[in-house]
C-alpha cells in the first residue's frame, strides 16, 4: 500500500498536475511564526496569516501555502488527490493530505505528523519537517512559543545540461514584464500564453489555452476555453481570463484595442465557452489576434490601473506558461521550468531546458564569438561572417545548410517621406528604385544571407498572393539606365554641372538615408545605396543617428529616407498591407501603426478594410483584393521593397541537439526567440530540444 502511494505521489508530481507559484533566486531569508497567532515576519517585515500555526505531536503545523512562498520555493496544491508539493532547487518534496508517507527526492520518507486540512478550510503541514528538507535551520522558543526559521543565501548553479542560453533578443537590462507592453523576451509565450499557436511555415493554428473555435454566424465566433489550465499561482484559467483580457482592450491603448473598432461584446456562455458579437466581423485580424493576445489572470490584473495594465512593469508576474521568473540582473534574465505546466497533462509536451537564460546583447562580435565557443546555444542575432564558419568544424548550423541560410522573417524595404520633395513626385521615386542594386546588397553585404524581396515586398511563405501579372507590368528591378531616363523625362536635371539632378525649380537635392548607429549591416547597405544613387545623379548620403534618434525621426515624419522591416511574418498579408497602408495619419506618431511616409489613398485604406473582411479560408476574395493593392502599391510605390531579412538563428549544438532545420527528418518549429515568435512555434522547440549526454 505504501508503494503504491509513493507511486502515487512521484506520478503526480513527474506528470506536472500541480499548479505552482513563481519561484525567487536563491535568498537569504528569516521566517517567524508564533504559534495561535497571524503575525508572522519575512526578514522583518509583517504579514497576516490566514491561519495561526498550530501545535500536533508536539510539531508545528503552519499553512503550507505562506511556508513555501516565504522560503521562495515553488508551491502546489493537487485538490484531487488531495496533495501538497514543493520544489526548492534540487529538492522536491510531496505530501498527502492525512498520511504520514511523504516522498523527498523521490525517496519515501515518514512522518512525524500527518499534513491535514483544519475545519477552517485551511492546510497546514509540518514546519520543519519541510524547512529542515530544504537546508534551513529550525529554532523553537519555547517561552514565546515563537519558531524562527532561518534560509542560507545559496548560489544558484546553473548546469550547463540544464541551462539553455540565449541571446539576441535584448539589447538593455530586463525591466518590464507586461506582455501588453515593451516586456522581457519570453514574458509572452513562456509565462504569459495565447489561445492558439500559429505556425507560418504551414499555415496551421494549434489550439493552445482554447481548444477551438468557429464561426457560429456571419458576425458570432464561438471560442472554447480548454478546462484544466492553472495560473502558476494554483488559480484556475476560464473564460473569465480570456473575456476580461480582451475587454481590457476596450478599457484603454493596448495593441489589440482596434479589435473594438468591430467588435460589439463578449458574452459568458459558460466557464470555458465564449462568444464574441462583432458590429462587423474582420476576420483578418480576428485571427491574427487569436494567436497575439496574451491572456492575463483576471484576480490579480482586475485591482490594476489602467496605466499599470498599459505601461506597469508587471514584476514577479504570474502566468500560465512553461516556465516562471526566477532571477535578472544587468546582464541576463533567467526562466526556470514551471514543472506545473498544464500542456504537460494535457498534450504530453515538456520544455526540456530547467533554465532558460537570455542574455544582454553586447556587440554582434562578441556573440559571435559566445556561439563559436558554445557559451551561447541559440544566438538570434545578425552576425556576419556566420555562412563562412558552417564548415569551419565549428557545432553550429542555420536552419538551411546553405544560401540563403535563415528563414525569411521580414520585409526590409525603403520608407520615402511623401511630405518632402522630390520624395513626392512617383517618377522620382520609380527613378529612385532602378537606382538600387539589390543583388549587390545581397551578395556582397550579406554574403547571400539574405534574398531580394518580390516587388510587391511579400514574404516567401505568402507567394501564393502575389499577382504575378501585375508584378510583371509594373514590378521594377536595377536598372540605371532607365533610373536616369524616368529623372530626365520628369524633369530632373543636373542644372550646375555637380553630377546630381536639381529638383524642378532649380534648387539642390541633397537627401540622407538613416538607418540606427551600429547596425552594421543596414550601415553598409545604405552605403551602396547612396553609390547606386549617385552613380544615376541622385544625391544621398548616409546618416546613422542613434536607435532612438532614428525612431523619433520615423515617428515624427522628419526623415528624408530610411531603411524599414517592423512588419514581421504572420497569419496574413493583411497585417502587411494594414501597416504599409495605415490609415491613421494623424496619430502615427503615439500609434506607431506604420505608413512613417505618410501616404495618403483611400482607395488603397478601403481596400484593405475589404480584406479585413473576407473569411482567411477564403483564397479567391483574398487573392482578388491583394491583387488590386499590389497594383496600387507598384503604380505608386509609397514604399521601396529591397530584400528579406532572416530569421537570425546561430545554433551550437555543443550542448543541446534536436534543433530545427529544414532536412526532413528534423522538426520545422520556428528557432526564433524574438518578441511574437514564441507563439509562432517557437515554444515548441524547447520540448524538442534534447540534452547531448557526456
Amino acid at each position: 500500500m505504501k508503494k503504491a502511494l509513493v507511486m502515487l505521489l512521484v506520478a503526480a508530481l513527474l506528470a506536472g498536475t500541480l499548479g505552482f507559484t513563481p519561484v525567487r533566486a536563491a535568498e537569504g531569508v528569516i521566517v517567524q511564526v508564533t504559534v495561535g497567532s497571524t503575525k508572522a515576519t519575512i526578514n522583518g517585515k509583517e504579514v497576516v496569516l490566514d491561519q495561526p500555526p498550530i501545535i500536533e505531536n508536539d510539531r508545528t503545523l503552519v499553512p503550507f501555502r505562506f511556508l513555501g512562498e516565504a522560503i521562495g520555493a515553488q508551491v502546489a496544491w493537487n485538490p484531487t488527490n488531495k496533495m501538497v508539493s514543493y520544489a526548492y532547487g534540487d529538492v522536491s518534496i510531496v505530501l498527502i493530505i492525512g498520511s504520514t508517507t511523504a516522498v523527498v527526492n523521490g525517496k519515501q520518507v515518514t512522518l512525524d505528523v500527518a499534513p491535514k486540512i483544519l475545519p477552517t478550510n485551511r492546510t497546514v503541514v509540518p514546519l520543519r519537517f519541510v524547512t529542515e528538507n530544504m537546508g534551513a535551520k529550525v529554532e523553537w522558543n519555547a517561552t514565546t512559543r515563537m519558531v524562527t526559521v532561518t534560509v542560507a543565501p545559496t548560489p544558484v548553479v546553473f548546469k550547463r545540461s540544464e541551462t539553455l542560453y540565449m541571446a539576441g533578443t535584448a539589447w538593455g537590462p530586463p525591466s518590464n514584464w507586461n506582455p501588453f507592453s515593451s516586456y522581457v523576451t519570453g514574458t509572452l509565450g513562456l509565462c504569459y500564453e495565447t489561445l492558439f499557436l500559429y505556425d507560418p511555415l504551414t499555415d496551421v493554428f494549434k489550439p493552445w489555452l482554447a481548444t477551438g473555435g468557429q464561426w457560429t454566424d456571419a458576425i458570432t465566433y464561438e471560442l472554447k476555453v480548454r478546462q484544466g489550465i492553472t495560473w502558476s499561482d494554483g488559480q484556475p484559467l476560464t473564460a473569465d481570463d480570456v473575456k476580461f483580457t480582451f475587454e481590457l482592450g476596450q478599457k484603454t491603448a493596448l495593441n489589440f484595442s482596434s479589435l473594438w473598432g468591430s467588435l460589439g461584446s463578449i458574452t459568458k456562455v459558460d466557464n470555458y465557452t465564449l462568444d464574441f458579437k462583432f458590429k462587423t466581423a474582420l476576420y483578418q485580424e480576428w485571427d491574427n489576434r487569436l494567436y497575439t493576445v496574451p491572456i492575463v489572470p483576471q484576480h490579480l490584473w482586475a485591482s490594476k490601473s489602467l496605466t499599470e495594465v498599459a505601461t506597469g512593469a508587471n514584476q514577479n508576474p504570474v502566468g500560465s506558461g512553461a516556465y516562471l521568473a526566477f532571477a535578472s540582473d544587468q546582464s541576463k534574465m533567467v526562466w526556470t521550468k514551471n514543472i506545473g505546466w498544464w500542456a504537460t497533462t494535457a498534450l504530453g509536451l515538456s520544455v526540456a531546458p530547467k533554465y532558460v537564460i537570455d542574455l544582454v546583447n553586447s556587440s554582434n562580435e562578441n556573440s559571435l564569438g559566445l556561439v563559436l565557443q558554445g557559451q551561447e546555444d541559440l544566438n538570434n542575432n545578425y552576425l556576419p561572417g556566420i555562412s563562412t564558419l558552417l564548415t569551419g568544424g565549428y557545432a553550429i548550423h542555420t536552419y538551411y545548410p546553405a544560401a540563403p541560410y535563415h528563414i525569411a522573417a521580414n520585409t526590409a524595404w525603403l520608407d520615402v517621406n511623401l511630405q518632402k520633395k522630390p520624395m513626392d513626385d512617383v517618377a522620382f521615386r520609380k527613378a529612385l528604385a532602378y537606382a538600387i542594386n539589390v543583388d549587390d546588397i545581397v551578395s556582397r553585404d550579406y554574403n547571400d544571407m539574405v534574398q531580394a524581396s518580390d516587388p510587391t515586398g511579400l514574404l516567401p511563405v505568402w507567394n501564393k498572393y502575389v499577382d504575378q501579372t501585375v508584378v510583371s507590368k509594373l514590378g521594377i528591378s536595377y536598372d540605371p539606365a532607365k533610373a536616369k531616363a524616368v529623372l530626365a523625362a520628369a524633369g530632373y536635371k543636373d542644372v550646375d554641372g555637380d553630377g546630381f539632378v536639381e529638383n524642378k525649380d532649380g534648387s539642390k537635392i541633397a537627401l540622407k538615408i538613416i538607418v540606427p548607429n551600429g547596425w552594421s549591416d543596414w550601415m553598409a547597405a545604405v552605403q551602396m545605396i547612396s553609390k547606386s544613387a549617385k552613380a544615376v545623379g541622385i544625391n544621398i548620403v548616409p546618416d546613422y543617428p542613434d536607435y532612438n534618434g532614428y525612431l523619433d525621426a520615423r515617428l515624427k515624419g522628419t526623415f528624408d529616407l530610411a531603411i524599414d522591416n517592423q512588419q514581421q511574418v504572420s497569419n496574413s498579408p493583411w497585417s502587411y498591407y494594414h501597416f504599409i497602408f495605415y490609415d491613421d495619419l494623424k496619430n502615427i506618431e503615439t500609434t506607431q501603426g506604420g505608413n512613417y511616409g505618410r501616404y495618403n489613398n483611400q482607395a488603397a485604406f478601403d481596400l484593405v478594410t475589404q480584406l479585413d473582411k473576407v473569411k482567411t479560408d477564403d483564397l479567391a476574395g483574398m487573392k482578388a483584393i491583394i491583387s488590386k493593392l499590389q497594383t496600387i502599391q507598384l503604380t505608386d510605390l509609397p514604399i521601396i521593397p529591397l530584400w528579406y531579412n532572416g530569421m537570425w538563428a546561430q545554433m551550437n549544438s555543443t550542448y543541446w541537439t534536436k534543433w530545427p532545420s529544414a532536412a526532413a527528418n528534423d522538426n520545422h518549429y520556428l528557432p526564433v526567440a524574438w518578441n511574437g515568435y514564441w507563439n509562432m512555434t517557437g515554444i515548441l522547440m524547447l520540448t524538442s530540444l534534447k540534452p547531448v549526454t557526456p
